[in-house]
């Protein structure tokens, strides 16, 4: 099984809605491609404007693109990527999800991204992730006209359609009948498979506990029927979708468990994520001081021993692009 590292490579604490974005997460990005480089694995760094138009962060990641060491994808916040519309800009506090856009800004912002991140590494990037996971089926043409070969916005179980983006906005997107696995993304339906040359490689998302690690009708109930008592106190339970993400409280054996449904479920990939702005003490508010990150880069370092040990193939999102045979993964029964 391949292993995928993807990185939202974005401001610092984006949470908070700052009234200004700083990018000083940039210079703990060394100690975590150490600790790649160390094991042998390749992260792919989607990167929002903010973090290209940096010079210490070009002079910081670059050499990992070149090196062979690292990808530099692409990750539209809209609030920070010109050109803007009427009350957009730096600072704005209501973060637009990118599938609210008017397809034509979109598509403006999506070019003037992909040529920021051309100019600065000299190659032009051709994986994506969509900011705040804002990915729609009306974004496959334009990425596909930008280059792009790969996208992992779609985030399987999940649904965004109630969280509050740009106002007057519909919010996010609905994930819930996307499931695991990776597939050539449909142009009307980014959560079934279709006919583009646009892959997605959609985040490590699994239910590992069981019993609903093995009846796919139980995660299915419990996922279109989240607000109900009972599948509240299941999820309470532990019956309930588990990112492969590193996150406050999650173990390396946590982690590990859904890597290990991951590989007995037959994906192709199993695709870990987290942000940039994490590996930095105070860059968001799961690691909010130095302890927090040591006891984050104890649980990385557990995590990536047994990966390694276990025969993972480590690869970037485009390189899993150019391996990629597979089928689409099972729809829902």
């Amino acid at each position: 099984m391949d292993f995928i590292i993807t990185i939202d490579t974005e401001a610092d604490n984006q949470w908070a809605r700052p009234a200004r974005l700083t990018t000083d997460n940039t210079r703990c990005i060394p100690r975590f491609q150490s600790l790649c480089d160390r094991y042998g694995f390749k992260p792919t760094y989607l990167c929002t404007y903010e973090m290209v138009a940096d010079p210490l962060f070009r002079q910081t990641v670059g050499p990992y693109q070149e090196s062979g060491r690292a990808e530099i994808g692409s990750h539209l916040h809209p609030w920070s990527t010109p050109p803007f519309a009427d009350g957009e800009g730096e600072g704005f506090t209501h973060q637009a999800f990118p599938s609210e856009l008017p397809i034509d800004l979109f598509e403006r912002k999506m070019q003037h991204l992909t040529e920021a991140i051309a100019s600065a590494f000299s190659r032009s990037p051709t994986s994506y992730r969509a900011g705040r996971y804002g990915f729609d089926a009306s974004h496959v043409a334009v990425l596909e006209q930008l280059g792009y070969l790969v996208d992992c916005s779609v985030a399987p179980f999940m649904c965004y359609a109630g969280v509050q983006g740009r106002p007057g906005g519909c919010g996010g997107p609905d994930f819930r009948t996307a499931r695991p696995g990776a597939y050539f993304l449909d142009r009307r339906d980014v959560n079934r498979p279709g006919d583009s040359r646009l892959l997605e490689v959609p985040i490590t998302i699994l239910f590992p506990h069981r019993p609903s690690a093995w009846w796919p009708r139980v995660q299915q109930w419990l996922v279109d029927h989240a607000g109900s008592l009972p599948a509240r106190v299941l999820r309470r339970c532990g019956q309930a979708p588990v990112w492969f993400r590193p996150s406050p409280g999650r173990t390396a054996n946590d982690l590990l468990r859904v890597y290990r449904v991951a590989r007995r479920s037959g994906l192709p990939c199993a695709e870990m994520m987290f942000h940039s702005s994490e590996l930095m003490p105070g860059g968001s508010p799961s690691f909010p001081d130095a302890p927090a990150i040591e006891e984050l880069y104890r649980v990385l370092e557990r995590t990536f021993e047994a990966i390694a040990a276990d025969g993972a193939y480590a690869v970037t999102l485009t390189e899993f692009r150019e391996r990629y045979r597979g089928t689409a993964p099972r729809a829902w029964p």
